[in-house]
């Protein structure tokens, strides 16, 4: 693994009936805010530091930024109680020169300086794209309690940019819409509906309408 500057991994336990990537970005994610992670790259996967070591270990990486980011980080993670206790009891936590033997993590982007996920592959010509198009890929980790990935081609990162924050928006907005544990002041979630449903009618978007339509049908089929 190619690091530049200075780099930390966090190992995670096997989780047992999940996505052990999921369940990983998903803990680390929530602990930290954009401006943590502006400028690093993200490696994840499968990274025994020696022979004895298990090699079911998910490691999320982190490389790339000066060491007052990097110990901030750290910092900021290993004092999450959810985070810490996640980790695995040999060496849960690795640097920049056990990383640099890492060859089998993937590469997953680099975040930019608005704390967004950016992977792009240039002269891009297949899946029907013009030549001059790339492949952009995004990753969001604030909606739906799970990871969100996004693939756009685009002729430029500014084109794709403006496609992944609409994309996004959407996804906020639809975050809010079918939640079922908080209130909003711009959208009726479900938790509004279902707090108020019993006592008079309710107005709701068409998106949670349709879902509700959706819920139905697939209950009756159950």
């Amino acid at each position: 693994m190619n690091i530049s500057r200075f780099g930390i991994g966090f190992r995670f336990d096997s989780v047992e009936n999940g996505d052990e990537r999921e369940h990983a970005f998903k803990l680390i994610f929530s602990a930290i805010e954009r401006a943590d992670v502006r400028g690093l790259q993200l490696f994840a996967g499968h990274f025994p530091v020696d022979e004895s070591d298990d090699k079911n270990i998910f490691t999320v990486a982190f490389a790339g930024g000066g060491i007052k980011q990097t110990r901030s980080l750290f910092e900021k993670l290993n004092d999450n109680p959810l985070v810490s206790g996640a980790l695995a009891e040999y060496r849960p936590v690795v640097q920049t020169n056990a990383l640099r033997r890492a060859e089998k993590l993937a590469f997953y982007g680099r975040f930019d300086e608005n704390g967004t996920l950016v992977f792009n592959e240039k002269d891009l010509t297949e899946c029907g794209c013009k030549k001059t198009d790339a492949k952009y890929q995004y990753a969001f980790f604030d909606v739906f309690d799970t990871v969100t990935e996004l693939t756009i081609y685009a002729e430029n990162e500014a084109a794709a940019a403006d496609a992944a924050r609409a994309a996004h928006e959407r996804l906020i907005y639809l975050n809010k819409l079918f939640d079922i544990y908080n209130e909003y002041d711009d959208a009726v979630s479900l938790m509004a509906v279902n707090a108020s449903a019993a006592k008079a009618p309710v107005s709701v978007s068409d998106e949670t309408m349709a879902l509700l339509k959706f819920a139905k049908r697939a209950f009756n089929l159950a």
